[in-house]
């Protein structure tokens, strides 16, 4: 009877080590996370005519690493401009400051966002912090046409037809570096909001990670 007990008890323990050992083997699927390619727009695929000018590489990468750490927001700008051949100079800062103007358009809905957060916490003084966070985000803005690590270009693109060139500019905001810029010129405003009760850190980050995965 015991040697009975015995081999059942093995055969049910034998059973289950093999079941285990071949849900283990089983390949899985590996997970892929979205390239760049897919979140930022890629010139060169859209129009064969265009050529790469430049493309910085180290920040392709820090995109990538973004992309992994689940960043649900990249705020970018793409921006173009044509004209004569002759005044390339030209050409090429008019597409440039397109593309910073992409970026403050989008980074008037952000504010529009941490606004309607803010009114919601303390609406009696929405009005107040209305008027000193247009102000904080139009001196940023300012920085960003003149601060190239605040919005530094990611690719350029050029294409020539006859006389004229055409060029692309890609820039990215750097939301951690934008973030300490605004902390260092307007202390005493991020100083009112931490005696509101307004964590702005964290509204700027949720905007950029998502609420429920806040980069820390």
């Amino acid at each position: 009877m015991q040697e009975l007990i015995f081999w059942l008890i093995f055969g049910v323990v034998a059973t289950t080590l093999l079941f285990t050992q071949v849900l283990v083997t089983i390949p899985k699927e590996p997970v892929v996370s979205p390239s760049v390619q897919e979140i930022i727009p890629d010139v060169g695929k859209s129009d064969p005519s265009v050529f790469l000018v430049y493309e910085n590489t180290v920040l392709t990468n820090r995109l990538n690493e973004w992309i992994n750490e689940k960043k649900s927001r990249i705020i970018y700008g793409l921006g173009q401009a044509s004209g004569p051949s002759f005044d390339e100079r030209k050409v090429k800062e008019a597409a440039l400051q397109t593309a910073y103007q992409k970026v403050i358009e989008a980074l008037d809905e952000l504010q529009k966002e941490i606004l309607g957060k803010i009114a919601a916490q303390i609406p009696e003084k929405e009005g107040f912090y209305t008027e000193n966070l247009q102000q904080l985000f139009g001196r940023m803005y300012q920085y960003i046409t003149s601060d190239e690590s605040l919005a530094p270009v990611l690719k350029i693109w050029a294409k020539s037809s006859g006389e004229v060139i055409t060029y692309y500019y890609i820039v990215i905001l750097d939301d951690e570096y934008s973030l300490s810029i605004m902390k260092v010129f307007a202390y005493e405003f991020f100083e009112m909001l931490k005696s509101d009760g307004i964590d702005f850190d964290g509204l700027w980050r949720d905007a950029f990670y998502g609420e429920k995965g806040t980069k820390k």
